[in-house]
């Protein structure tokens, strides 16, 4: 018996061959990649014939580029599949393709019961927005696919039915939890009987309440008897449930053929991280009976806060870079976790990794050329396998949970050159604020893996505390140097030179420097690097930035020999 993919559709398809022209048609086409990845785009070719199809004189034509299909003499069977792909192996262990996303990952294609089509390399880009893929035949056109709008991340357009015209009317986007159907028939052709959940909103209620709502649709052939919807609780990623975990339920009415039912229901749950499944019971296509949101239940205490990052590298470093702390009193498994830009966030590890109370990780796009120009740095530091470039010009960071929901953001507008990093006043504290950030003040431009530049005490006023004072810098170890503590407010640049009693100027301490409250050392040598005569001095400090603030003080030098 020939799969339901072959001959759903079959009463269109009399007259439309071409004579002895395999018929072999396009039905699947992926053009955003998922997450960051580039160059992961792929099309599927289907044969409808009863008898094998040879590829060879088959080319696949993408604006100016075009694709012959004869390499390998590939025979495609009746019902079959091939994948024509842009990068169908990884040249190195780092790099992505097809047989890596799509595959088992194992560095072969084939190896696998499930790598059981073949996989072909085809040289296009593909446009997410739109774009048209062209199918020829001994260098006649046979077929199009031809698309209007993007998928969505990581999401394919399937056709319908594979003997009508690849065009809107006829294609859909592909409705696998996987977003895409590789080497198997189309999640979009229909069957006789299938439920669909088609859309789900979560709203969070008072206290411990939620408000679930939306739509089961018959998208099969036949009419449906009632069934219920069932309403559970899991874990990160489930998508089943046991009657253990069962929640509610509420009775979906029979549905004619494209009739749709709208629900909604209140739960009651746990507080804290909660993930809820809606199932419907099995019928002809599993894999739309179920859905899933994750709400945060009260008020949940966030575990990993961004606390650094650097957007504009500069030569010689060539990585972007985010540091994590965790704010947290207990250990947090990382495995998870995603990191990136407002548009996307990658998976920060591939497998699970402890991170202690109060520590960082530093998160890299290059992790070989971060470690040459920070070296020793005392934080773990992880590469991704894809990075979602940060922009120069401001950009938001996010850094998404296992459950999905976003536990920490920050936006920023620009960023500073010279590699010099954004960092946090509090570590502790939401990243949201923008008044929270600023520049690192560090003389290496940033601390990742250390307790960041800025995250010092401010006041209102520009306060100095200046001792000894007398200070006699004859270098007998005694009062050689007088100490200049400061505080001052919040995201300003402090300007520090001595004058002598005529006015003039002997030495620059600090030229309108960014600075945190700290201190300054003078060993009693003027401009020209010599030690001044004795007498009295005068120290003016001058901010700008934030605050507008002066202070004078009188600094006493002493020589004793």
């Amino acid at each position: 018996m020939r799969p339901l993919f072959a001959f759903v559709c079959f009463f269109f398809s009399a007259g439309a061959a071409l004579a002895q022209t395999p018929k072999v048609v396009i039905t699947e086409v992926l053009a955003n990649e998922p997450g960051a990845f580039t160059s992961l785009e792929w099309l599927e070719l289907f044969n409808t014939e009863v008898s094998p199809a040879p590829l060879a004189d088959f080319s696949i034509v993408v604006g100016a580029d075009t694709s012959r299909l004869d390499s390998g003499a590939v025979i495609l069977p009746p019902d079959g599949f091939a994948i024509i792909s842009r990068k169908p192996l990884s040249e190195t262990e780092t790099e992505n393709s097809f047989e890596k996303q799509w595959g088992n990952n194992s560095g072969t294609w084939g190896d696998n019961p499930s790598e059981n089509y073949p996989l072909i390399k085809g040289k296009f880009s593909l446009g997410s927005g739109s774009g048209r893929v062209l199918l020829l035949y001994q260098n006649t056109p046979v077929d199009s696919f031809i698309w209007t709008a993007d998928a969505g991340d990581g999401q394919s357009w399937e056709r319908v039915c594979p003997s009508n015209p690849a065009v809107s009317s006829n294609l859909g986007i592909c409705r696998a939890p996987s977003g895409s159907t590789p080497g198997t028939t189309n999640s979009v052709v229909p069957v006789a009987n299938d439920l669909a959940i088609e859309e789900l909103t979560a709203q969070n209620l008072t206290g411990s309440a939620a408000r679930l709502s939306g739509t089961v649709k018959n998208v099969g052939l036949d009419s449906t008897s009632a069934r219920y919807l069932f309403f559970s609780l899991g874990l990160p990623g489930d998508t089943g449930f046991t009657t253990a975990q069962l929640l509610d339920s509420t009775l979906v009415a029979p549905l004619a053929v494209q009739e749709s039912a709208d629900f909604s229901i209140d739960l009651t749950l746990p507080a804290g991280y909660q993930r809820v499944i809606l199932s419907l019971p099995p019928d002809g296509r599993n894999e739309n009976n179920f859905s899933a949101v994750n709400l945060r239940i009260g008020t949940v205490a966030p575990t990993l806060l961004i606390n650094e990052f650097l957007p504009d590298p500069e030569n010689p470093l060539e990585s972007e870079w985010i540091e994590i702390f965790n704010a947290a009193d207990t250990h947090v498994e990382l495995f998870g976790w995603k990191i990136g830009d407002a548009r996307t966030q990658t998976a920060i590890l591939p497998d699970s990794t402890i991170l202690a109370p109060k520590n960082f990780i530093i998160v890299a796009e290059d992790k070989q050329n971060f470690d040459a120009f920070y070296p020793g740095v005392a934080a773990s530091v992880f590469q991704p396998a894809s990075w979602p470039a940060l922009n120069n010009d401001g950009d938001t960071i996010k850094l998404v949970g296992p459950f999905g929901l976003v536990e920490d953001s920050t936006g920023y507008k620009k960023g500073y050159g010279g590699n010099v990093s954004w960092e946090k006043k509090d570590p502790a504290s939401p990243s949201d604020n923008s008044a929270n950030w600023w520049r690192s003040v560090n003389e290496n431009g940033a601390t990742p893996g250390e307790p960041n530049s800025i995250a010092a005490a401010y006041s209102e006023n520009l306060q100095v505390d200046i001792a000894p004072n007398p200070f006699s810098p004859d270098g007998d170890g005694f009062d050689d140097e007088v100490t200049i503590n400061f505080t001052l407010p919040f995201q300003t640049n402090l300007t520090a030179r001595i004058y002598d009693t005529n006015g003039r100027e002997v030495k620059t301490l600090l030229d309108n420097s960014p600075a945190a409250s700290g201190q300054l050392r003078w060993d009693g040598k003027g401009n020209n690097g010599k030690i001044l005569r004795s007498g009295i001095y005068v120290l003016f400090m001058e901010t700008s930035g934030s605050a507008r603030l002066t202070k004078k003080g009188t600094l006493v030098l002493v020589k004793k020999k």
